[in-house]
């Protein structure tokens, strides 16, 4: 009988289970209001059957996959507080139907939508402990005239342009106002409260208290309730228009947010955050703070003429780890006296790993903004990464002398990583830090690595305030224009004219013209990203452009270099008291060569692997072995052709190895020379040239091995030895690809370098570190790095080109070519 005949009981359930979601969609409701046409005893279920006003939509209970749709032109005035959750894949949607405006949903401040707390909070929208809800292509308010003299919401909200021109604040601003918010979400005891989107709404005329965070656009909060952590899964804010709101346009706070640097006491983020593609416009303070979150994403968005009333930057995360800025544009933060903040964006403290690139901040009374909190708390922010980013024009500040500043730190910030910027400050600036690091209470900043960015000043008494902060460190950095006080040292400080584009005029006005200096000059970084600002590829090479373009796409070579042996071991045969030599594998122990004609277990062969997939061709090629031989007499040693590439040095055994073929020369030991190394050389340019012609891998293998029996022991140090110099190949009119040796397992910067550089590893810490000449002298080795950073100081070495080898803990061992200036 054929196998498939009778279903199985699995597949009987996963039928039913099927069913019953199609049944839970076949059931889902489609409800539609009209407010001109409609009847609140209708059903409802259609356009001719549709409900007038919001009575029903607040009593209905929702089921997954229901829709609750407004006609198109049409408003209403009242709060929305339905009920009812979606599931995955059937969300409740609330929007509209029918061409046209969107609806409209006007809240009057008469409703106090919060039940989770005591304070009193006036909503349009009010969300409790629901998910599974998208909220779509609406308009909504929340304004009370009786606050505001009478005026009516759209005078009230030209108002706002006026006041956005004076540099004083309207002294009605004392929070006065009611609490008000457009759309409040609150959540507790449930854990996830999964997918909440809101897209494509216009959130506006909310004339809530200017003092307080929670007032404004959209709110969500988390409560402690049982202790339950509770935390946002998958929300989105996408294509959203919020403007003219008092106090914040977007902003949440969750009761499990407390933490430290190394220690999350009670930390339970929200995931998958994302806000992308809104406009926030003439906010009353800041425009967006997100909090307690992991991997949130602030992308494609426009802040514009924030913080009109109160202090505030217009976009901050604050309690997050691995955030996300890009390709954000910030412009016209304002500053009113005795304001602390008015910047564009603002890594702000607690949080961890938090990276801006390719944001466009210009026009702002003060600038960008990264800070950890004073030194008397328990802030931190830390590995905060600035990239790529235009800062253009920040610090305009009417109050000359006040302090404006277009990038600062502040507090207990820790590894900052600044590279690759444009800051630009125009002529009409003045009295503007181009960089400010500011003690905070005691805290300041601590290891600030500022790498390839364009300084270019055309302002008046600019400078550089960094103050006490420790630790700062500039490199391959170009400062051009007008004087900057108190410049920080920069070992490969460039201040020729950069050659830009346009300068001043705009985010496309920072392209480097041919023959600028900042072509190929910079260093490229371990978190380096694959794209510039202008979205050009940026290579694996180790000299890429200084400035926020990447012209240069090609390294070009240098003609002479040392290429260090990848793997190496060696084999032995015969038998041994308890089992076979021939069996063993040798990797990481001192190679020795040795032959003899009675006792085979005596007789050891050496076999080197070379990766040369960076040459296209070379002059010559020479290779090296330092060796050492402490009995015997001297004896010839000869060095084969090993075509078979595929062997790996910890599973290489007598019973495995590849076999040699032609022999290509041979060197002779020096006899009994001690403790001392000698080196020896062999040219091996043919077999090279071959190999780079016919072998796609470009993997090059020798086999070394005694010409003649001898009761002599030749020993080769191993690319693992901490006492010496392993093998390598000395190549010559060497012609490369794109990439140097940037695919080694460890990133080396800056370099060149005049005084020290820094070794980082990405993964894996690191074991050991060598420093070896061009013609194989050792000047520097520490074995016990055990880090995955070492800064090295090579001050006492001349200029010229050196070597630096490198070996992890999980024994990958790689070089790169350092050049010393």
């Amino acid at each position: 009988m054929p196998k498939n005949t009778f279903l199985s009981k699995n597949t009987i359930i996963t039928f039913f289970f099927t069913l019953c979601l199609s049944i839970l969609s076949v059931n889902a409701t489609d409800y539609y209001v009209d407010a001109t046409n409609g009847n609140d005893s209708n059903n409802g279920t259609s356009i001719a059957t549709a409900w007038k006003t919001l009575a029903n939509v607040n009593t209905t209970i929702f089921q997954p996959g229901d829709a609750i749709l407004f006609k198109a032109g049409e408003s209403w005035r009242g709060t929305i507080m339905p009920q009812g959750s979606g599931t995955e894949g059937n969300p409740i949607v609330m929007g509209k139907y029918g061409a046209g405006e969107n609806p409209a949903i006007h809240g009057d401040a008469t409703v106090n939508c919060s039940t989770m707390t005591s304070k009193v909070r006036y909503c349009t929208l009010y969300l409790n402990n629901q998910e599974y809800w998208e909220i779509r292509d609406l308009e909504f308010t929340n304004y009370d005239s009786t606050e505001e003299g009478g005026i009516s919401l759209e005078q009230w909200e030209l108002n706002n342009t006026i006041n956005y021109a004076n540099v004083l604040k309207p002294e009605k601003y004392a929070g006065v106002n009611s609490n008000k918010v457009a759309i409040l979400v609150e959540a507790k005891n449930i854990g996830a409260v999964n997918h909440l989107h809101f897209i494509n709404l216009e959130i506006h005329g909310v004339n809530g208290d200017i003092s307080d965070k929670d007032n404004g656009g959209i709110f969500l909060e988390i409560y402690k309730g049982n202790d339950t952590p509770t935390y946002f899964d998958d929300l989105l804010f996408d294509n959203c228009y919020i403007h003219n709101v008092d106090r914040t346009g977007l902003s949440n706070v969750s009761f499990f947010d407390t933490r430290t640097l190394t220690e999350d006491t009670n930390w339970t983020p929200s995931l998958n955050f994302v806000i992308r593609n809104c406009t926030f416009e003439q906010t009353g303070a800041n425009a967006l703070i997100f909090r307690a979150a992991e991997n949130p994403i602030v992308e494609h968005n426009l802040f514009t003429s924030c913080s009109i009333k109160e202090t505030g930057n217009a976009a901050f995360n604050f309690n997050t780890d691995n955030a996300v800025f890009r390709y954000n544009e910030a412009r016209f933060t304002k500053y009113n006296v005795g304001d602390n903040d008015a910047g564009g964006l603002d890594s702000d403290y607690r949080t961890k790993n938090t990276t801006l690139e390719y944001n466009y901040i210009h026009d702002n009374d003060f600038g960008i903004l990264i800070t950890g909190g004073p030194g008397s708390g328990t802030g931190f922010n830390d590995n905060t990464i600035f990239r790529y980013n235009i800062v253009e024009n920040d610090g305009v500040l009417e109050t000359p002398g006040y302090g404006a500043w277009a990038f600062k730190l502040s507090g207990n910030v820790t590894n900052t990583h600044v590279y690759n910027n444009i800051i630009y400050v125009g002529s009409s600036k003045s009295y503007t830090d181009i960089v400010y690091h500011k003690n905070w209470n005691g805290g300041q900043p601590d290891s600030t690595f500022y790498y390839n960015n364009i300084f270019y000043n055309e302002g008046s008494e600019t400078a550089f305030n960094i103050a006490t902060s420790t630790n700062n460190y500039f490199t391959n950095n170009l400062f051009y224009g007008n004087d900057m006080a108190y410049q920080p040292s920069d070992a490969n400080k460039i201040t020729a004219d950069p050659l830009l584009s346009n300068p001043g005029g705009g985010e496309a006005g920072y392209t480097l013209l041919a023959g600028s200096p900042a072509l190929a000059t910079g260093v490229r970084l371990p978190t380096s990203p694959d794209k510039d600002y202008y979205q050009n590829t940026i290579p694996t090479i180790a000299s890429i452009d200084i400035g926020v373009e990447q012209v240069t796409q090609t390294f070009v070579a240098p003609t002479n270099s040392n290429v260090f042996v990848k793997e190496d071991s060696y084999i032995r045969g015969g038998a041994a008291v308890d089992g076979f030599y021939e069996e063993d594998n040798f990797e990481g122990e001192t190679l020795i060569v040795k032959l003899s004609d009675d006792k085979e277990e005596f007789i050891r062969e050496v076999f080197l692997k070379f990766d040369l997939k960076d040459y296209s061709a070379i002059t010559s090629a020479t290779l090296h072995v330092s060796g050492n031989q402490s009995t015997g007499t001297a004896f010839d040693i000869d060095v084969y052709e090993v075509d078979d590439d595929s062997w790996a040095a910890n599973t290489l055994t007598w019973v495995n190895a590849p076999t040699p073929s032609d022999k290509i020369g041979s060197f002779t030991t020096a006899g009994n020379t001690g403790d001392a190394y000698v080196d020896f050389e062999v040219d091996v340019t043919s077999f090279i040239q071959s190999e780079l012609a016919n072998d796609a891998n470009k993997f090059v293998s020798f086999n070394i091995a005694s010409s003649i029996e001898t009761n002599g022991t030749f020993r080769i140090h191993h690319s693992e030895d901490p006492s010496g110099v392993a093998a390598y190949l000395r190549i010559e009119g060497a012609t490369l690809g794109v990439q140097d040796k940037i695919q080694s397992n460890f990133a080396m910067y800056p370099n060149p370098t005049q005084d020290a550089f820094v070794i980082q590893s990405p993964n894996s810490e690191i074991k050991s570190v060598k420093i070896i000449s061009i013609n194989g002298s050792m000047l520097f080795n520490n074995q016990n790095v055990n880090s995955k950073t070492l800064s090295v100081d090579v001050s006492s070495l001349q200029s010229g080109v050196y070597f630096v080898q490198v070996t992890d803990t999980q024994h990958a061992t790689s070089v790169k070519k350092l050049i010393k200036t």
